[in-house]
């Protein structure tokens, strides 16, 4: 049913739209609108691992029942009425095996309480403690989210660079190019609470791609990126089991994803000269390179000079990895340096409406901070991101002709040859 209606829209409202954002703004409230009257969102338990009861078969027969549903396929009750009845008999047989096993009466009414949940069940923690402070878990969010805000430092105000003169109109993406795109998009992937489901844009590939095209053509057009999808939910992930300060949470952003799709299309403007400018030495990001050929490039630098009968030492304090990388990168000077290096100065507008006014919140457990505007740094979890940092680092090398660089991302490595 939902195809069905996005099957029926004319979207004329977004063609129409004078701004790219209206269009886009426009192109999700509709959507919103049709999700919300067929698929309301509701609160409901879900369980992270599989319960014992769950067979092949069964997860086969759910699956075919809810994308017959999704589809809107006559098949679906038949679907439905297969599936609860293998559940009931799967379930039938599980419990009773699990009672079997007991040996002894104390264990086998354990057992029946942990089967009809009336064991005790561990609450959710409420509260979160860093630095040895007991913190809410809206507390928790509102300081983690302003932490992360500010870990990048201060944001740089100058541009002295000389805006590059190579100046041309970007190309349109055809229908075809957008579909292409459209059928790459990955519905495993987590997306922010505001977007709609990415299994939308899968199934209605061709409904949504008139809309679409038009939205990103005009953002080809004008060298803007849309406000609402530069907005992120970032979830705080744990590095260590028992994390006690603001730094042992690394953040991961979790963005729209046609913004993403957006994203490629930015690279994709960029690929040609990218690969022109960028050192040879750098081995991350990029097509047919890994950390393999850059560990293949040192060993092949040390036994050359092995070879030639000469001693090879790694100099001291030579390793180096740059702390909150991704989040300390300052705007301007990334800006300059694309500039210099010659892009093209529609794609750098582009680029610099991606990276201004962004905004983001920290979502934990079910509780979500306020948004805040960030001024440094590329949110990680985009595509454009890594990419961006590659243009930041390009210029970093060795002073002394006898040493040598071989980069990796953030991670440098400097060896000399004696």
């Amino acid at each position: 049913m939902v195809l069905k209606d996005l099957a029926e829209q004319s979207w004329s409202s977004v063609l129409n739209a004078q701004d790219i954002n209206s269009k886009v703004n426009l192109m999700h409230d509709t959507i919103s609108k049709i999700l919300d009257k067929h698929c309301p969102i509701k609160t409901t338990k879900v369980r992270v691992d599989k319960p014992p009861w769950m067979s092949a078969a069964l997860e086969k027969a759910i699956c075919a029942k809810n994308e017959a549903y999704r589809k809107g396929c006559p098949s679906h009750e038949l679907l439905k009425t297969i599936s609860q009845r293998l559940l009931r008999r799967n379930k039938r047989k599980s419990v009773s095996e699990t009672l079997n096993k007991n040996q002894n009466t104390k264990a086998w009414w354990d057992t029946v309480k942990k089967l009809t949940n009336k064991s005790k069940q561990q609450q959710t923690s409420t509260h979160v403690i860093i630095d040895d402070t007991k913190l809410s878990n809206d507390t928790f969010c509102e300081n983690l989210n302003s932490y992360y805000v500010e870990v990048g430092g201060i944001r740089a105000t100058s541009n002295s660079a000389t805006v590059s003169s190579n100046t041309y109109k970007l190309d349109h993406l055809s229908l075809g190019e957008v579909k292409s795109l459209m059928r790459k998009l990955d519905k495993s992937k987590a997306t922010s609470n505001e977007d709609f489901p990415t299994w939308i844009s899968k199934e209605g590939i061709e409904d949504l791609v008139t809309p679409l095209h038009n939205i990103i053509n005009c953002a080809l057009d004008t060298n803007s990126f849309p406000d609402i999808w530069k907005k992120a939910q970032v979830v705080p992930i744990p590095k260590n089991k028992t994390p006690s300060t603001y730094k042992d949470y690394r953040p991961i952003s979790l963005l729209f994803h046609l913004g993403k799709l957006l994203e490629q299309v930015i690279i994709s403007k960029m690929k040609s000269h990218l690969a022109e400018v960028i050192n040879s030495n750098q081995y991350a990001y990029q097509q047919r390179l890994s950390t393999t050929d850059a560990i293949l490039q040192l060993i092949d630098d040390w036994t050359s000079v092995l070879d030639s009968d000469t001693n090879v030492k790694l100099i001291q304090n030579a390793c180096l990895d740059f702390s909150k990388a991704f989040d300390r990168m300052q705007h301007p000077i990334l800006i300059a340096k694309m500039n210099s290096l010659g892009f093209n100065t529609n794609v750098i507008a582009l680029v610099e409406s991606f990276l201004e006014s962004r905004q983001q919140c920290v979502k934990y457990c079910d509780h979500f901070s306020g948004y805040k505007p960030i001024n440094v740094g590329a949110p990680q979890g985009t595509k454009l991101g890594p990419i961006l940092w590659l243009i930041y680092v390009n210029y970093l090398e060795a002073s002394d002709s006898d040493t040598k660089c071989i980069k990796y991302a953030d991670d440098t490595t400097f060896i000399s040859l004696f």
